[in-house]
């Protein structure tokens, strides 16, 4: 608290016509955007069959599995580049490190002490081995850009990653093409799966939002913004990415009005729902089929079993039972044997849990989830915390992002396996348990501050 109030005191007011971002935050943020896209684009794959994209996966795993050094050039370079971003923004940290909250960073250093001893009874050691070595060097690209960056900068920074992320996936399916589609609608994709694409939609769709409603000077651009990604978003048809963006708009809503206040738009909204339900009720059938598929986005095909998802959650749960309390070992669960076996069963190819929380139970147990989840409420009520109590904005889109994450990984594992949507949420964690930075004062989410210094512009902030 000390250091907050510290950090208010030095915050010299907004700067009139400041940029959006430094230099420095601007080479960063393109140097980020060129390591997802070597993480996760494939332009190798446009315009083929989604049985032939899938066989490819398959035996591309494979092989990295047996070989490391067959990882595709693009992946090899962004794993560099993550080391080299890190190193740097380390190297030329404006700040320490003021770690607030011990509870968080022991839960952090508990984690990551739980998630390397895996190793020592993995049932692949060598997956492990290599799982951990790049949850190491994405854990210390996240502490230098903390080091670097303020929690506002950063919110900033990844808006323009993510931005650029989706852009150069569209451009690549309107110009190139992209996998043939495997159900009967239309879902776009470009160079990444759609689910991957939607996810660094609701990145940006989230700060806009925010940005929308607290700084009315720029509303209009960034009502643009958020009305191009929930476009996306749409168009990627994936209900989960709906739903998440969903849940981190009623965060922000709640931490706008306070939880008293909150209550009449929450009842509005309620009734609302009860007479779209009753007009449902009386148009027949015909209106609920009508409705359903349009809650489905149009995918109704195996709708009942979340698209395949129950009948393998079925057979992970009973793996898992084997080894409940430590798991199979960080990474080594999916490994040629247990992936195949799985395949003969569910009738499909699956490379991961498609849930978070299952991913970590068949890796590192019922201890390594219990950290996970104890960590991940941490940060949640401590961003909440410090937003209300110093009326930050940016706080307010680290709880709502945090809070749209956790829905997320209920039906999606992107937040956890070793890659960049796992990158996004460490950095969000360690946001949470840094000191403020004098920055940050300059968005808030009420002009009346309590005698803090207000934002008229998300640009104007101290370089």
């Amino acid at each position: 608290m000390t250091a907050t109030l510290a950090a208010s005191r030095e915050y010299a007011g907004p700067v009139e016509g400041a940029r959006f971002l430094s230099g420095t935050a601007w080479a960063v943020a393109f140097a980020l955007f060129l390591m997802f896209t070597g993480m996760m684009h494939d332009f190798r794959s446009t315009s083929i069959s989604q049985d032939d994209l899938h066989e490819g996966m398959r035996n591309a795993r494979q092989e990295f599995n047996s070989d490391v050094s067959k990882a595709l050039p693009e992946r090899k370079l962004a794993f560099v580049l993550s080391g080299l971003i890190g190193l740097f923004c380390w190297a030329t940290a404006r700040k320490s490190g003021i770690w607030e909250s011990k509870l968080s960073v022991t839960l952090i250093l508990l984690g990551l002490g739980w998630t390397t001893a895996s190793i020592f009874w993995s049932q692949s050691p060598g997956l492990t081995m290599r799982s951990l070595f790049r949850v190491f060097v994405y854990c210390f690209l996240c502490y230098g850009l903390t080091l670097r960056f303020s929690a506002l900068e950063l919110i900033k920074i990844l808006v323009v990653v993510s931005s650029l992320s989706v852009g150069i996936a569209v451009a690549t399916e309107v110009f190139i093409g992209a996998p043939e589609d495997i159900e009967d609608v239309y879902r776009l994709s470009g160079s990444m799966h759609p689910n991957s694409l939607s996810r660094f939609a609701v990145i940006v769709a989230i700060p806009a939002f925010a940005f929308a409603w607290w700084i009315p000077r720029e509303r209009v651009a960034w009502l643009s913004v958020l009305f191009l990604a929930m476009v996306v978003i749409h168009l990627s048809r994936c209900r989960t990415s709906l739903a998440t963006a969903l849940v981190g708009f009623g965060v922000l809503v709640l931490l706008h009005f306070g939880w008293k206040r909150a209550v009449a738009p929450l009842a509005l909204s309620l009734t609302l729902i009860g007479i779209v339900t009753f007009a449902l009720g009386a148009g027949g059938r015909s209106a609920i089929a009508g409705a359903g598929n349009t809650a489905a986005m149009g995918r109704v095909e195996s709708v009942s079993t979340l698209t395949g998802r129950l009948p393998l959650w079925n057979v992970l749960f009973r793996k898992a039972a084997d080894r409940p309390i430590v798991g199979y070992g960080y990474g080594g669960f999916w490994d040629t044997r247990n992936t195949e076996a799985i395949q003969k069963e569910v009738g499909w190819q699956a490379g991961h849990s498609h849930n978070c929380y299952i991913e970590i139970l068949v890796n590192v147990g019922l201890v390594g989830l219990c950290l996970f989840l104890m960590l991940g409420a941490t940060c949640f009520f401590r961003s909440v915390k410090i937003s209300v109590s110093q009326n930050l904005g940016a706080y307010a889109i680290l709880a709502a992002l945090l809070a749209s994450a956790a829905v997320n990984a209920l039906a999606e594992v992107g937040f956890v396996l070793p890659r960049e949507h796992a990158i996004v949420l460490g950095l969000i964690a360690l946001l949470t348990v840094r000191s403020v930075d004098s920055e940050d004062f300059g968005f808030v989410i009420h002009e009346e501050s309590n005698n803090l210094p207000a934002s008229r512009s998300i640009g104007e902030t101290a370089s």
